[in-house]
Protein backbone atom coordinates (compact mmCIF):
# COMPACT_ATOMS: atom_id res chain seq x y z
CA UNK A 1 0.00 0.00 0.00
CA UNK A 2 2.81 2.35 0.31
CA UNK A 3 4.73 1.30 -2.37
CA UNK A 4 1.55 1.55 -4.69
CA UNK A 5 -0.14 4.07 -3.00
CA UNK A 6 -3.72 3.63 -1.32
CA UNK A 7 -6.28 1.09 -3.29
CA UNK A 8 -8.37 3.47 -5.82
CA UNK A 9 -10.65 0.77 -6.28
CA UNK A 10 -11.39 0.11 -2.42
CA UNK A 11 -15.35 1.17 -2.05
CA UNK A 12 -15.01 3.42 0.28
CA UNK A 13 -11.65 4.88 -0.40
CA UNK A 14 -13.59 8.22 -1.74
CA UNK A 15 -15.59 9.39 1.26
CA UNK A 16 -13.09 8.56 4.28
CA UNK A 17 -10.48 11.18 1.62
CA UNK A 18 -13.22 13.59 1.79
CA UNK A 19 -14.04 13.48 5.68
CA UNK A 20 -10.48 13.44 6.84
CA UNK A 21 -9.45 16.38 4.36
CA UNK A 22 -12.19 18.46 5.75
CA UNK A 23 -12.08 17.44 9.02
CA UNK A 24 -8.09 18.05 9.23
CA UNK A 25 -8.74 21.36 7.88
CA UNK A 26 -11.45 22.68 10.40
CA UNK A 27 -8.95 21.00 13.01
CA UNK A 28 -6.25 23.60 11.91
CA UNK A 29 -8.57 26.68 11.63
CA UNK A 30 -8.98 25.87 15.53
CA UNK A 31 -12.24 24.06 15.50
CA UNK A 32 -11.96 21.55 18.34
CA UNK A 33 -14.40 19.34 17.05
CA UNK A 34 -16.06 19.37 13.78
CA UNK A 35 -19.79 18.31 13.58
CA UNK A 36 -20.06 20.90 10.57
CA UNK A 37 -18.14 20.02 7.31
CA UNK A 38 -18.78 23.72 5.44
CA UNK A 39 -17.17 22.71 2.54
CA UNK A 40 -18.53 19.82 1.66
CA UNK A 41 -21.99 19.54 -0.50
CA UNK A 42 -20.42 22.10 -2.73
CA UNK A 43 -20.71 24.59 0.37
CA UNK A 44 -23.76 23.55 1.49
CA UNK A 45 -22.26 22.12 3.96
CA UNK A 46 -23.57 18.76 6.19
CA UNK A 47 -23.69 17.28 9.63
CA UNK A 48 -21.46 14.39 9.17
CA UNK A 49 -19.74 14.23 12.15
CA UNK A 50 -22.82 14.69 14.62
CA UNK A 51 -23.84 10.98 13.43
CA UNK A 52 -20.00 9.69 11.95
CA UNK A 53 -17.72 8.84 15.30
CA UNK A 54 -14.93 11.08 14.55
CA UNK A 55 -12.21 9.03 16.19
CA UNK A 56 -10.14 8.15 13.97
CA UNK A 57 -10.41 11.43 12.14
CA UNK A 58 -8.21 13.00 14.80
CA UNK A 59 -5.36 10.38 14.43
CA UNK A 60 -5.63 10.90 10.86
CA UNK A 61 -5.41 14.95 11.45
CA UNK A 62 -2.44 14.22 13.92
CA UNK A 63 -0.35 12.41 11.25
CA UNK A 64 -1.28 15.03 7.86
CA UNK A 65 0.06 17.50 10.32
CA UNK A 66 3.53 16.25 9.99
CA UNK A 67 3.49 16.81 6.36
CA UNK A 68 2.66 13.56 5.76
CA UNK A 69 0.49 13.81 1.97
CA UNK A 70 -3.24 12.66 2.71
CA UNK A 71 -2.99 9.76 0.61
CA UNK A 72 -0.44 8.27 2.28
CA UNK A 73 -1.89 9.57 6.05
CA UNK A 74 -4.56 7.04 5.16
CA UNK A 75 -2.27 4.17 4.24
CA UNK A 76 -0.67 4.99 7.60
CA UNK A 77 -3.51 4.76 8.95
CA UNK A 78 -4.89 1.38 7.88
CA UNK A 79 -0.96 -0.14 8.97
CA UNK A 80 -1.71 1.15 12.39
CA UNK A 81 -5.01 -0.11 12.54
CA UNK A 82 -3.37 -3.77 11.08
CA UNK A 83 -0.75 -3.34 13.79
CA UNK A 84 -3.52 -2.90 16.35
CA UNK A 85 -5.47 -5.77 15.44
CA UNK A 86 -2.22 -7.50 16.18
CA UNK A 87 -1.38 -5.75 19.53
CA UNK A 88 -5.15 -6.52 20.88
CA UNK A 89 -4.77 -10.29 19.99
CA UNK A 90 -1.41 -10.79 21.96
CA UNK A 91 -2.24 -8.93 24.85
CA UNK A 92 -5.88 -11.27 24.86
CA UNK A 93 -4.08 -14.31 24.49
CA UNK A 94 -0.33 -14.07 26.23
CA UNK A 95 -1.94 -15.25 29.23
CA UNK A 96 -4.63 -17.39 28.15
CA UNK A 97 -2.50 -19.78 25.39
CA UNK A 98 1.31 -18.66 26.36
CA UNK A 99 3.78 -15.87 24.56
CA UNK A 100 4.56 -17.74 21.70
CA UNK A 101 0.93 -19.02 21.05
CA UNK A 102 -0.22 -15.60 21.26
CA UNK A 103 2.11 -14.58 19.29
CA UNK A 104 0.97 -16.41 16.13
CA UNK A 105 -2.97 -16.02 16.94
CA UNK A 106 -1.90 -11.93 16.53
CA UNK A 107 -0.22 -12.84 12.68
CA UNK A 108 -3.53 -15.07 12.29
CA UNK A 109 -5.70 -12.11 13.38
CA UNK A 110 -3.83 -9.58 11.14
CA UNK A 111 -4.13 -11.32 8.02
CA UNK A 112 -7.50 -12.97 8.64
CA UNK A 113 -9.38 -12.29 5.67
CA UNK A 114 -11.83 -10.27 6.65
CA UNK A 115 -9.68 -7.92 8.23
CA UNK A 116 -7.44 -7.72 5.47
CA UNK A 117 -10.52 -7.48 2.70
CA UNK A 118 -11.69 -4.09 4.93
CA UNK A 119 -7.97 -2.85 4.54
CA UNK A 120 -7.89 -3.64 0.38
CA UNK A 121 -11.34 -3.50 -0.74
CA UNK A 122 -13.87 -2.39 1.25
CA UNK A 123 -11.48 0.47 3.07
CA UNK A 124 -13.78 0.14 6.07
CA UNK A 125 -11.09 2.29 7.70
CA UNK A 126 -12.92 2.92 10.85
CA UNK A 127 -14.56 -0.50 10.95
CA UNK A 128 -11.27 -1.84 10.60
CA UNK A 129 -9.92 -0.10 14.36
CA UNK A 130 -13.16 -0.93 15.51
CA UNK A 131 -12.55 -4.91 14.51
CA UNK A 132 -8.50 -4.51 15.88
CA UNK A 133 -10.01 -3.23 19.37
CA UNK A 134 -12.50 -6.04 19.60
CA UNK A 135 -9.75 -8.99 21.82
CA UNK A 136 -8.79 -5.80 23.86
CA UNK A 137 -11.99 -5.15 25.25
CA UNK A 138 -12.45 -8.86 25.87
CA UNK A 139 -9.09 -8.87 27.88
CA UNK A 140 -10.05 -5.55 30.01
CA UNK A 141 -13.67 -7.61 30.79
CA UNK A 142 -11.60 -10.64 31.80
CA UNK A 143 -9.42 -8.30 34.05
CA UNK A 144 -12.25 -6.30 35.54
CA UNK A 145 -14.33 -9.16 37.01
CA UNK A 146 -11.66 -9.52 39.37
CA UNK A 147 -9.52 -6.16 39.95
CA UNK A 148 -11.62 -2.94 40.22
CA UNK A 149 -8.67 -1.04 38.58
CA UNK A 150 -9.06 -2.58 35.69
CA UNK A 151 -12.47 -1.33 35.05
CA UNK A 152 -11.20 1.88 34.85
CA UNK A 153 -9.70 0.85 31.51
CA UNK A 154 -12.60 -0.77 30.50
CA UNK A 155 -14.71 2.35 30.80
CA UNK A 156 -11.90 4.18 28.48
CA UNK A 157 -12.27 1.31 26.23
CA UNK A 158 -15.96 1.50 25.57
CA UNK A 159 -15.31 5.61 25.37
CA UNK A 160 -12.61 4.57 22.45
CA UNK A 161 -15.05 2.08 20.44
CA UNK A 162 -18.12 4.67 20.82
CA UNK A 163 -15.55 7.29 18.85
CA UNK A 164 -14.79 4.63 16.22
CA UNK A 165 -17.31 2.71 14.59
CA UNK A 166 -21.12 3.09 15.70
CA UNK A 167 -22.14 -0.16 13.86
CA UNK A 168 -19.58 -2.19 15.42
CA UNK A 169 -20.25 -0.58 18.69
CA UNK A 170 -24.12 -1.31 18.61
CA UNK A 171 -23.32 -5.31 17.91
CA UNK A 172 -20.17 -5.56 20.76
CA UNK A 173 -22.27 -4.12 22.99
CA UNK A 174 -24.97 -6.85 22.56
CA UNK A 175 -22.25 -9.55 22.53
CA UNK A 176 -20.24 -8.32 25.89
CA UNK A 177 -23.54 -7.33 27.89
CA UNK A 178 -24.49 -11.43 27.15
CA UNK A 179 -20.69 -12.25 27.75
CA UNK A 180 -20.41 -10.51 31.08
CA UNK A 181 -24.13 -11.47 32.20
CA UNK A 182 -22.82 -15.20 31.77
CA UNK A 183 -20.63 -15.05 34.53
CA UNK A 184 -22.78 -14.67 37.11
CA UNK A 185 -21.72 -18.56 37.99
CA UNK A 186 -18.11 -17.42 38.73
CA UNK A 187 -18.43 -13.99 40.13
CA UNK A 188 -20.50 -12.33 42.95
CA UNK A 189 -23.41 -9.96 41.37
CA UNK A 190 -21.36 -7.24 42.45
CA UNK A 191 -18.54 -8.03 40.27
CA UNK A 192 -21.05 -8.13 37.25
CA UNK A 193 -22.75 -5.08 37.84
CA UNK A 194 -19.58 -3.32 38.62
CA UNK A 195 -18.16 -4.39 35.55
CA UNK A 196 -21.10 -3.35 33.56
CA UNK A 197 -21.22 -0.16 34.79
CA UNK A 198 -17.67 0.69 33.72
CA UNK A 199 -18.77 -0.07 30.25
CA UNK A 200 -21.44 2.27 30.95
CA UNK A 201 -19.57 5.15 32.17
CA UNK A 202 -17.33 5.13 29.21
CA UNK A 203 -20.64 5.58 26.98
CA UNK A 204 -21.40 8.15 29.41
CA UNK A 205 -18.23 9.93 28.31
CA UNK A 206 -18.82 9.28 24.56
CA UNK A 207 -22.11 11.18 25.10
CA UNK A 208 -21.00 14.48 23.42
CA UNK A 209 -21.15 12.68 20.62
CA UNK A 210 -23.73 9.47 20.99
CA UNK A 211 -26.78 11.83 22.65
CA UNK A 212 -26.90 14.37 19.37
CA UNK A 213 -26.05 10.92 17.32
CA UNK A 214 -29.03 9.42 18.22
CA UNK A 215 -31.45 12.60 19.43
CA UNK A 216 -30.72 14.48 15.84
CA UNK A 217 -31.29 11.91 13.58
CA UNK A 218 -34.80 12.63 12.23
CA UNK A 219 -32.68 15.67 10.90
CA UNK A 220 -31.18 13.64 8.00
CA UNK A 221 -31.36 11.68 5.81
CA UNK A 222 -29.93 8.70 8.15
CA UNK A 223 -33.09 6.29 7.28
CA UNK A 224 -31.77 5.53 3.53
CA UNK A 225 -28.69 3.62 5.40
CA UNK A 226 -31.28 0.45 5.90
CA UNK A 227 -31.68 0.30 1.90
CA UNK A 228 -28.02 0.53 1.22
CA UNK A 229 -26.67 -2.84 -1.28
CA UNK A 230 -30.67 -4.13 -1.07
CA UNK A 231 -30.77 -3.84 2.47
CA UNK A 232 -30.36 -6.30 5.27
CA UNK A 233 -32.22 -9.06 3.28
CA UNK A 234 -30.21 -8.11 0.65
CA UNK A 235 -26.82 -9.08 2.62
CA UNK A 236 -27.32 -12.37 4.68
CA UNK A 237 -25.48 -14.88 3.81
CA UNK A 238 -27.12 -17.78 1.57
CA UNK A 239 -30.29 -15.00 1.29
CA UNK A 240 -32.62 -16.16 -1.72
CA UNK A 241 -33.63 -12.78 -2.40
CA UNK A 242 -33.27 -11.92 -5.78
CA UNK A 243 -31.55 -7.94 -4.79
CA UNK A 244 -28.80 -10.13 -2.89
CA UNK A 245 -26.03 -7.75 -2.76
CA UNK A 246 -23.64 -8.85 -5.49
CA UNK A 247 -20.10 -8.39 -3.70
CA UNK A 248 -21.49 -10.05 -0.31
CA UNK A 249 -22.32 -13.04 -2.08
CA UNK A 250 -19.03 -13.26 -3.90
CA UNK A 251 -16.90 -12.42 -1.27
CA UNK A 252 -18.37 -11.89 1.90
CA UNK A 253 -20.18 -15.42 1.31
CA UNK A 254 -17.03 -17.09 -0.07
CA UNK A 255 -15.23 -15.56 3.07
CA UNK A 256 -17.59 -17.18 5.65
CA UNK A 257 -17.28 -20.61 3.64
CA UNK A 258 -13.78 -20.53 3.96
CA UNK A 259 -13.85 -20.04 8.02
CA UNK A 260 -16.84 -22.77 8.54
CA UNK A 261 -14.14 -25.41 7.15
CA UNK A 262 -11.30 -24.19 9.62
CA UNK A 263 -13.76 -24.40 12.47
CA UNK A 264 -14.51 -27.97 11.40
CA UNK A 265 -11.13 -29.19 11.08
CA UNK A 266 -9.89 -27.48 14.21
CA UNK A 267 -12.57 -29.37 16.31
CA UNK A 268 -11.64 -32.45 15.18
CA UNK A 269 -7.82 -31.17 15.64
CA UNK A 270 -9.21 -30.02 19.28
CA UNK A 271 -11.38 -33.52 20.40
CA UNK A 272 -8.38 -35.18 18.61
CA UNK A 273 -6.23 -34.13 21.24
CA UNK A 274 -8.29 -33.79 23.97
CA UNK A 275 -10.13 -37.30 23.59
CA UNK A 276 -8.79 -38.40 26.88
CA UNK A 277 -9.04 -35.16 28.88
CA UNK A 278 -12.77 -33.91 28.52
CA UNK A 279 -12.36 -31.03 30.51
CA UNK A 280 -9.61 -29.25 28.50
CA UNK A 281 -12.47 -28.90 25.85
CA UNK A 282 -14.32 -26.47 27.62
CA UNK A 283 -12.96 -23.53 26.50
CA UNK A 284 -13.47 -24.37 22.54
CA UNK A 285 -16.64 -25.13 23.15
CA UNK A 286 -17.52 -21.76 24.39
CA UNK A 287 -15.89 -20.31 21.59
CA UNK A 288 -17.91 -22.90 19.27
CA UNK A 289 -21.38 -21.68 20.82
CA UNK A 290 -20.48 -18.23 20.38
CA UNK A 291 -19.62 -18.95 16.64
CA UNK A 292 -22.36 -21.16 16.24
CA UNK A 293 -24.52 -17.72 17.34
CA UNK A 294 -23.19 -15.44 15.35
CA UNK A 295 -23.21 -17.92 11.64
CA UNK A 296 -26.91 -17.61 12.35
CA UNK A 297 -27.29 -14.08 12.67
CA UNK A 298 -24.87 -13.56 9.48
CA UNK A 299 -27.31 -15.89 7.64
CA UNK A 300 -30.49 -16.06 6.49
CA UNK A 301 -32.33 -18.22 9.29
CA UNK A 302 -32.12 -14.90 11.06
CA UNK A 303 -34.15 -12.56 8.96
CA UNK A 304 -37.03 -12.61 11.61
CA UNK A 305 -34.63 -11.13 14.45
CA UNK A 306 -33.34 -8.24 11.77
CA UNK A 307 -36.60 -7.56 10.86
CA UNK A 308 -37.87 -7.12 14.35
CA UNK A 309 -35.52 -4.22 14.72
CA UNK A 310 -35.06 -1.04 13.04
CA UNK A 311 -32.07 -0.20 15.08
CA UNK A 312 -30.40 -3.58 14.39
CA UNK A 313 -31.56 -2.75 10.35
CA UNK A 314 -29.18 0.12 10.98
CA UNK A 315 -25.89 -1.59 10.83
CA UNK A 316 -26.86 -2.53 7.58
CA UNK A 317 -25.04 -5.11 6.83
CA UNK A 318 -25.23 -8.08 9.04
CA UNK A 319 -21.64 -9.79 7.89
CA UNK A 320 -20.16 -7.06 9.61
CA UNK A 321 -20.50 -9.65 12.74
CA UNK A 322 -17.67 -11.15 10.70
CA UNK A 323 -15.14 -9.17 12.80
CA UNK A 324 -15.70 -10.99 16.02
CA UNK A 325 -16.33 -14.30 13.86
CA UNK A 326 -13.08 -13.88 12.53
CA UNK A 327 -11.73 -12.93 16.01
CA UNK A 328 -13.74 -16.41 17.27
CA UNK A 329 -11.93 -18.55 14.02
CA UNK A 330 -8.33 -17.24 15.67
CA UNK A 331 -9.15 -18.13 19.33
CA UNK A 332 -10.32 -21.40 18.17
CA UNK A 333 -6.79 -21.96 16.23
CA UNK A 334 -4.97 -20.55 19.19
CA UNK A 335 -6.45 -23.45 20.86
CA UNK A 336 -5.98 -26.06 18.72
CA UNK A 337 -1.84 -25.20 18.35
CA UNK A 338 -2.09 -25.07 21.99
CA UNK A 339 -3.44 -28.72 22.36
CA UNK A 340 -1.18 -29.67 19.47
CA UNK A 341 2.22 -28.43 21.05
CA UNK A 342 1.32 -30.52 24.32
CA UNK A 343 -0.11 -33.16 22.87
CA UNK A 344 1.78 -36.57 22.93
CA UNK A 345 0.11 -37.99 20.36
CA UNK A 346 1.96 -39.69 17.27
CA UNK A 347 0.28 -37.18 14.75
CA UNK A 348 1.81 -34.63 16.26
CA UNK A 349 3.57 -33.56 13.33
CA UNK A 350 0.88 -34.41 10.88
CA UNK A 351 -1.59 -32.08 13.26
CA UNK A 352 0.89 -29.30 13.14
CA UNK A 353 1.39 -29.05 9.41
CA UNK A 354 -2.33 -29.35 8.85
CA UNK A 355 -2.36 -25.98 11.73
CA UNK A 356 0.12 -24.27 9.15
CA UNK A 357 -1.95 -25.21 6.19
CA UNK A 358 -4.60 -23.17 8.12
CA UNK A 359 -2.12 -20.24 9.30
CA UNK A 360 -0.01 -19.96 6.24
CA UNK A 361 -3.38 -19.91 3.65
CA UNK A 362 -5.03 -16.45 5.58
CA UNK A 363 -1.32 -14.82 5.00
CA UNK A 364 -1.77 -16.04 1.41
CA UNK A 365 -5.57 -14.61 0.81
CA UNK A 366 -4.01 -11.06 2.66
CA UNK A 367 -0.71 -11.85 0.15
CA UNK A 368 -2.77 -12.02 -2.98
CA UNK A 369 -5.41 -9.51 -2.69
CA UNK A 370 -2.82 -6.79 -1.70
CA UNK A 371 -1.14 -7.78 -5.27
CA UNK A 372 -3.85 -7.81 -7.68
CA UNK A 373 -5.87 -4.35 -6.48
CA UNK A 374 -4.47 -1.40 -8.03
CA UNK A 375 -2.21 1.36 -6.24
CA UNK A 376 -2.60 5.01 -6.66
CA UNK A 377 0.73 5.53 -7.42
CA UNK A 378 1.19 3.12 -10.50
CA UNK A 379 1.16 5.01 -13.72
CA UNK A 380 0.17 2.14 -15.39
CA UNK A 381 -2.94 1.46 -13.33
CA UNK A 382 -4.05 5.18 -13.37
CA UNK A 383 -4.06 5.18 -17.29
CA UNK A 384 -6.26 1.89 -17.37
CA UNK A 385 -8.59 3.25 -14.51
CA UNK A 386 -8.81 6.78 -16.99
CA UNK A 387 -10.01 3.94 -20.01
CA UNK A 388 -12.46 1.67 -17.51
CA UNK A 389 -16.01 2.54 -18.80
CA UNK A 390 -16.88 1.67 -15.52
CA UNK A 391 -15.04 4.85 -13.99
CA UNK A 392 -16.44 6.89 -16.39
CA UNK A 393 -19.89 6.10 -15.99
CA UNK A 394 -19.87 6.53 -12.36
CA UNK A 395 -17.17 9.02 -11.82
CA UNK A 396 -15.42 7.15 -9.24
CA UNK A 397 -12.42 8.18 -10.89
CA UNK A 398 -12.61 11.69 -10.84
CA UNK A 399 -14.21 11.75 -7.78
CA UNK A 400 -10.78 10.01 -6.29
CA UNK A 401 -8.74 12.71 -8.10
CA UNK A 402 -10.62 15.39 -6.74
CA UNK A 403 -10.49 14.32 -3.20
CA UNK A 404 -7.02 13.78 -3.10
CA UNK A 405 -6.60 17.34 -4.16
CA UNK A 406 -7.41 19.43 -1.23
CA UNK A 407 -8.05 22.79 -3.10
CA UNK A 408 -10.86 21.01 -5.51
CA UNK A 409 -12.72 19.30 -2.64
CA UNK A 410 -15.56 21.62 -2.23
CA UNK A 411 -16.95 20.58 -5.48
CA UNK A 412 -17.96 17.16 -4.47
CA UNK A 413 -21.01 15.82 -2.86
CA UNK A 414 -21.23 14.85 0.83
CA UNK A 415 -23.00 11.22 1.55
CA UNK A 416 -26.53 10.96 0.73
CA UNK A 417 -27.30 9.05 4.29
CA UNK A 418 -26.31 12.97 6.10
CA UNK A 419 -28.44 15.45 3.85
CA UNK A 420 -30.56 17.50 5.31
CA UNK A 421 -33.82 16.76 5.36
CA UNK A 422 -36.26 19.46 3.47
CA UNK A 423 -39.56 20.70 5.34
CA UNK A 424 -41.18 18.01 3.19
CA UNK A 425 -39.32 15.41 4.57
CA UNK A 426 -37.35 14.80 1.27
CA UNK A 427 -33.10 14.87 0.94
CA UNK A 428 -32.07 18.45 0.03
CA UNK A 429 -30.29 18.75 -3.68
CA UNK A 430 -27.15 20.84 -3.38
CA UNK A 431 -26.52 23.15 -6.09
CA UNK A 432 -22.99 23.57 -7.83
CA UNK A 433 -21.40 27.08 -8.06
CA UNK A 434 -24.07 29.13 -6.23
CA UNK A 435 -23.51 31.89 -4.33
CA UNK A 436 -23.16 32.49 -0.86
CA UNK A 437 -26.07 34.93 -0.51
CA UNK A 438 -28.24 35.74 -2.83
CA UNK A 439 -31.78 37.66 -3.27
CA UNK A 440 -34.53 35.97 -3.79
CA UNK A 441 -37.22 38.55 -4.21
CA UNK A 442 -36.65 42.40 -3.58
CA UNK A 443 -33.59 44.73 -3.85
CA UNK A 444 -30.63 45.26 -2.38
CA UNK A 445 -26.74 45.43 -1.93
CA UNK A 446 -25.32 42.36 -0.38
CA UNK A 447 -21.17 42.42 0.67
CA UNK A 448 -19.41 39.54 2.47
CA UNK A 449 -17.44 40.47 5.23
CA UNK A 450 -16.44 37.44 6.03
CA UNK A 451 -16.91 33.84 5.47
CA UNK A 452 -15.14 30.92 7.28
CA UNK A 453 -16.39 27.80 8.07
CA UNK A 454 -18.24 28.36 11.17
CA UNK A 455 -18.54 31.92 10.82
CA UNK A 456 -20.20 34.53 8.07
CA UNK A 457 -20.90 38.11 8.22
CA UNK A 458 -22.52 39.80 5.49
CA UNK A 459 -23.45 43.36 5.04
CA UNK A 460 -27.29 44.19 3.63
CA UNK A 461 -28.22 47.40 2.27
CA UNK A 462 -32.31 47.04 0.84
CA UNK A 463 -34.12 49.39 -0.70
CA UNK A 464 -37.15 47.33 -0.25
CA UNK A 465 -38.51 44.24 1.49
CA UNK A 466 -36.17 41.58 0.71
CA UNK A 467 -35.73 37.94 0.81
CA UNK A 468 -31.90 36.87 1.13
CA UNK A 469 -31.18 33.03 0.73
CA UNK A 470 -28.07 31.87 2.15
CA UNK A 471 -26.08 29.12 0.68
CA UNK A 472 -25.86 26.73 3.65
CA UNK A 473 -28.61 24.16 4.74
CA UNK A 474 -29.85 24.68 7.58
CA UNK A 475 -29.74 23.03 10.58
CA UNK A 476 -30.49 24.03 14.40
CA UNK A 477 -26.72 24.63 15.45
CA UNK A 478 -26.76 27.27 13.23
CA UNK A 479 -27.37 30.95 14.82
CA UNK A 480 -28.73 34.19 12.91
CA UNK A 481 -28.10 37.74 14.02
CA UNK A 482 -28.94 40.86 12.59
CA UNK A 483 -27.58 43.93 13.91
CA UNK A 484 -26.47 42.42 17.02
CA UNK A 485 -29.75 40.74 18.26
CA UNK A 486 -31.11 37.21 17.63
CA UNK A 487 -33.21 36.94 13.93
CA UNK A 488 -35.71 34.30 12.85
CA UNK A 489 -34.53 32.19 10.48
CA UNK A 490 -36.54 30.45 7.46
CA UNK A 491 -35.98 26.64 6.09
CA UNK A 492 -36.61 27.53 2.50
CA UNK A 493 -38.19 24.50 0.32
CA UNK A 494 -34.41 23.52 -0.82
CA UNK A 495 -33.25 22.94 2.64
CA UNK A 496 -31.21 26.23 2.60
CA UNK A 497 -31.83 29.43 5.44
CA UNK A 498 -33.75 32.19 4.43
CA UNK A 499 -34.26 35.59 5.84
CA UNK A 500 -36.51 38.35 5.37
CA UNK A 501 -35.51 42.33 5.76
CA UNK A 502 -37.09 45.46 5.46
CA UNK A 503 -35.62 48.21 3.58
CA UNK A 504 -32.49 49.54 5.62
CA UNK A 505 -28.94 48.71 6.20
CA UNK A 506 -28.03 45.72 8.47
CA UNK A 507 -25.05 43.20 9.38
CA UNK A 508 -26.12 39.65 8.95
CA UNK A 509 -24.09 37.07 10.85
CA UNK A 510 -24.44 33.21 11.03
CA UNK A 511 -22.24 31.16 13.32
CA UNK A 512 -22.41 27.36 14.11
CA UNK A 513 -22.97 26.94 17.92
CA UNK A 514 -24.36 24.19 20.03
CA UNK A 515 -27.93 22.06 19.70
CA UNK A 516 -29.23 21.41 22.89
CA UNK A 517 -28.91 17.26 22.69
CA UNK A 518 -24.79 18.14 21.97
CA UNK A 519 -25.19 20.34 25.18
CA UNK A 520 -26.88 17.87 27.22
CA UNK A 521 -24.43 15.06 26.00
CA UNK A 522 -21.16 17.63 27.56
CA UNK A 523 -22.54 17.35 30.54
CA UNK A 524 -23.26 13.87 30.81
CA UNK A 525 -19.68 13.15 29.08
CA UNK A 526 -18.40 15.35 32.26
CA UNK A 527 -20.35 13.74 34.70
CA UNK A 528 -18.80 10.50 33.39
CA UNK A 529 -15.30 12.09 33.18
CA UNK A 530 -15.89 13.18 37.26
CA UNK A 531 -17.12 9.68 38.06
CA UNK A 532 -14.11 7.81 36.28
CA UNK A 533 -11.94 10.51 37.82
CA UNK A 534 -13.32 9.51 41.28
CA UNK A 535 -12.99 5.47 40.60
CA UNK A 536 -9.29 6.60 39.55
CA UNK A 537 -8.74 7.96 42.99
CA UNK A 538 -10.11 4.98 44.51
CA UNK A 539 -8.81 1.97 43.66
CA UNK A 540 -5.22 3.43 42.43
Amino acid sequence: MFRNGIIFESHDIGPHLQWLTHFSRHLAEGIWYPRWLADTNYGYGSPDFVFYPPGVYYIGSLIKLTGIDIQKTVALLFLLASLLAGFSCYVYGRNKWGKKVALLAALAYMTSPYVVLNIYQRAALPETFAVALFPLGLFLTDQAFGKPKWRIGLALFFTVLSLTHAPSLLLYTIFWFLYVICFLLKYSWKAIVMTIGSGMVGLGIASFYLLPAVLEKNLVNVNSMRKVAGGFQGNLIWTPVSWANGFMRNQITDIFTYQLLIIIVLIIIIFFCCRQEPKKMKEAILWLIFLGTLSFLMTYPSVKIWQSSRTLQMVQFPWRLMGMFSFGVVAMLAIAINRVLNSKSQLKLILSLILAVIFLANAGYSYNLSRTLSGFNNPGNLQKAALNPKYKSEDFFNVIKLALDEKEISKLQGRVEYLLLTPEGVAAKPLLDQPPVSIVQGKGLIEVDQWSSYNRIFSVSATEDTNLKIGTFYYPAWRLYVNNLPYPMIVSNDGTIELKLNPGDYTVRLFYSWTYPFLVGMITSIISIIILGIYWYKFT
